[in-house]
C-alpha cells in the first residue's frame, strides 16, 4: 500500500496538475477562437478538455472511467495496486455541496458516496461495516440509508480502500489552485487529509507543447517525506483497527 494519499510520487502530482492546466488552456483557446455571437456549448465549463488530457496521460497506469449524474460526467482514476480511487472535480462543485442546506428528503449527492468509503479512516465510523439497517442498536437515519444506496450506485462492485477528491479552481481561463482531499464521511467536517498541489501549477503555452510538463516545481522534500510518514502511520493504525473490528 502506498504511504501517500495524493497519487504516488512528486512526478505524478506534477503531471496531474499540468494536465489540468493544459486542458483548461485548450478550452480557453477554443472559446477565444469561436467567433459565434453566443457560446452556450461551453456552459462555463472546461471539464471535457481537462478530462481528455488526464485520460491520455494516465490511462497506461490507472483504470479510468466516468460517472454521470444529472447530465454531467466527471472522471475517476482507479489504482488496482493500492485500491485508491481519485475523483477529479471543479472546486466550485465541491463548495456548492458544503454550502448546501441540509435536506434529507432530497437525493444524496455522489460526493457523500465517495466520502463514505473513507469512514474507517475517521475517528469514529458513522455506520459500522456490514450493518445496513441498524446503528448502535437503533435504526439509522433516513440520510444514512440514502447514502448507502448512493454508494451502490456510484461505487458498485469496485474494491475501494480510500477515495481522494482532486479539485481545481479556474479564474479567467487559468487554473489558480489545485487541492487533494481525503473527505470525512460527513463532508462538511474538516477533511481527514488535505494537500495543496498549487505549487505544481506552471503556465502552459500552446506554441511550445513541452511547457507545463518540464518545469520543475519548488517543494520541500523533507516536509513531504515527513508528511508521507505520518500518513503511512495513520493508514497502518487504521488498517489494524479495522481488522480488529471485523
Amino acid at each position: 500500500m502506498s504511504t501517500s494519499f495524493a497519487l504516488h510520487c512528486f512526478e505524478e502530482k506534477e503531471k496531474l496538475v499540468q494536465c489540468l492546466v493544459r486542458g483548461t488552456a485548450i478550452n480557453t483557446e477554443k472559446k477565444t477562437s469561436d467567433k459565434g455571437i453566443t457560446k452556450n456549448k461551453f456552459r462555463n465549463s472546461n471539464s471535457d478538455e481537462v478530462n481528455q488530457v488526464v485520460h491520455d496521460n494516465f490511462k497506461d497506469k490507472y483504470i479510468i472511467d466516468t460517472y454521470s449524474e444529472n447530465g454531467y460526467e466527471h472522471i475517476r482514476l482507479y489504482s488496482g495496486e493500492d485500491k485508491y480511487l481519485y475523483i477529479i472535480l471543479r472546486e466550485s462543485t465541491f463548495q456548492e455541496q458544503l454550502e448546501k442546506k441540509e435536506d434529507t428528503n432530497l437525493s444524496i449527492h455522489y460526493l457523500y458516496a465517495y466520502a463514505y468509503m473513507n469512514r474507517w479512516l475517521a475517528k469514529s465510523s458513522p455506520i459500522p461495516t456490514g450493518q445496513l439497517a441498524f446503528f448502535d442498536g437503533g435504526i439509522v437515519s433516513h440520510k444514512e440509508l440514502l447514502i448507502q444506496q448512493k454508494v451502490k450506485e456510484v461505487i458498485k462492485d469496485l474494491d475501494v480502500q480510500v477515495t481522494q477528491l482532486i479539485t481545481y479552481d479556474v479564474v479567467r481561463g487559468k487554473v489558480v489552485s489545485v487541492k487533494a482531499r481525503v473527505l470525512h464521511p460527513e463532508i462538511t467536517l474538516p477533511s481527514i487529509f488535505e494537500e495543496d498541489l498549487s505549487q505544481y501549477i506552471v503556465t502552459y503555452d500552446n506554441e511550445d507543447e513541452t511547457v507545463g510538463f518540464t518545469v520543475e516545481p519548488q517543494y520541500e522534500e523533507l516536509s513531504n517525506e515527513m508528511q508521507n510518514q505520518i500518513l503511512g502511520d495513520l493508514l497502518k493504525f487504521k488498517t489494524k483497527q479495522k481488522d480488529q473490528e471485523q
